[in-house]
């Protein structure tokens, strides 16, 4: 299986302070990778088997496209190689691993504004302390909370999970799906059916589905929240 570039993959290195990423020479590089190596000013380098030098991913055969999305005849692609070979079937767990990045890169749920670290079999890593969240519309423009999921739709499409902050603000919530809430800071206090529970740091909530609640905080509070199934239609409505 080739290697697939991808714009977290190219951030991630831009966080170690290098200009130039050397890949392999059959590695596929998505075009949200390309847009970021050229806003972060990394460039592509590709080793070609054998040889002693480098170059420039791309400069063989500047603005083609892959012969095996441009329905072309088979031929060579940056690296020397092929995709599709003549007498053989594309490979299909390439194209869905890039189709798979491409929506991840392209979907609105999760912004790109924090460090992710990716591996190709679908493991991820979220650097928490470069997450920066949105803010939430509860309502009440005067409710200070914000939000931030941390998987995309391609990434996770049947989980979400993020981070949420509330500051001295109240809102009623009405669950179709579970949720899971772990404090990280601060005090959060859930009322369901008359009654309130209060939960501070290292506590966790578990919500039902079809719950009617009320999220309440006196001070401020921060927490991890994951949610199954996940519910990006609500959070996509809900964020201003």
């Amino acid at each position: 299986m080739k290697a697939l570039v991808t714009a977290e993959t190219v951030k991630s290195h831009a966080k170690s302070g290098q200009t130039s990423m050397e890949i392999p020479a059959e590695a596929i590089i998505t075009p949200a990778a390309r847009d970021a190596a050229g806003e972060l000013g990394i460039k592509f380098l590709t080793q070609r088997a054998g040889a002693n030098t480098v170059k420039p991913a791309g400069s063989e055969m500047p603005g083609r496209r892959s012969p095996a999305l441009s329905g072309e005849q088979p031929r060579s692609v940056p690296g020397g190689q092929s995709i599709v070979s003549p007498g053989k079937s594309l490979d299909e767990g390439l194209v869905q691993k890039i189709v798979q990045a491409v929506l991840a890169e392209l979907s609105p749920a999760a912004g790109g504004n924090f460090v992710k670290e990716a591996d190709p079999g679908g493991l991820m890593l979220v650097r928490g302390n470069t997450v920066k969240l949105d803010s939430f519309d509860t309502g009440n423009p005067k409710d200070r909370v914000g939000i931030k999921n941390l998987l995309t739709t391609g990434e996770s499409p049947h989980m979400a999970a993020g981070f949420m902050t509330m500051d001295r603000c109240s809102f009623p919530w009405e669950l179709n799906y579970e949720e899971v809430d772990y404090i990280i800071e601060g005090t959060l206090e859930l009322e369901i059916n008359g009654v309130t529970y209060r939960g501070g740091p290292g506590d966790v909530f578990y919500i039902p589905a079809n719950s009617n609640i009320k999220f309440k905080c006196q001070d401020r509070v921060k927490f991890f929240y994951v949610t199954y199934p996940a519910n990006w239609a609500e959070l996509s409505e809900k964020k201003s």
